[in-house]
């Protein structure tokens, strides 16, 4: 079962967005009820909706337009990294990534820490590109949950 008292929403920013929007809401809603709730954004893109100020609230980037997927292995190792060091300092049980990237970077810290995953699939299966689909296909499976936004999905 899911520790679902200390809860990190990971996600590649907070700008205006679909899957920011349901973040902000959750982690409302959640924080409300008295649970641990935290935000990790991969880019620093500032937060665009209203989140309760018990929600803790962090950026793994200082930098505005740092690149969403890092060009070489070393800047993927370096993220990694910096999400291991900031999952540590947050205690969180259980991780809910929204996005391909986030998801990914969410499963592969699974080699470092022992934590309950939880991938969202919010796109659309028609009218996702080749390198969404293969991060899917590759780092979806470890998650321990997977959560879909629709049939078409599965």
């Amino acid at each position: 079962m899911h520790n679902l008292n200390n809860i990190t929403f990971l996600t590649s920013g907070l700008n205006k967005g679909g899957s920011e929007r349901v973040i902000s809401i959750f982690a409302n809603n959640l924080s409300s009820k008295g649970r641990k709730i935290s935000i990790v954004s991969i880019r620093n893109t500032g937060c665009s909706y209203e989140i309760d100020s018990s929600v803790d609230i962090s950026f793994l980037s200082k930098l505005k337009k740092r690149p969403l997927i890092p060009s070489g292995p070393f800047s993927i190792f370096k993220n990694l990294i910096m999400l291991k060091k900031k999952l540590n300092k947050l205690r969180s049980k259980t991780i809910i990534a929204f996005g391909p990237p986030a998801s990914a970077y969410a499963v592969l810290t699974k080699l470092f820490l022992k934590r309950n995953i939880i991938v969202t699939i919010r796109n659309n299966p028609h009218r996702t590109n080749l390198i969404l689909k293969l991060t899917t296909l590759i780092f979806y499976r470890f998650a321990d949950l997977i959560i879909l936004q629709n049939e078409q999905q599965l």
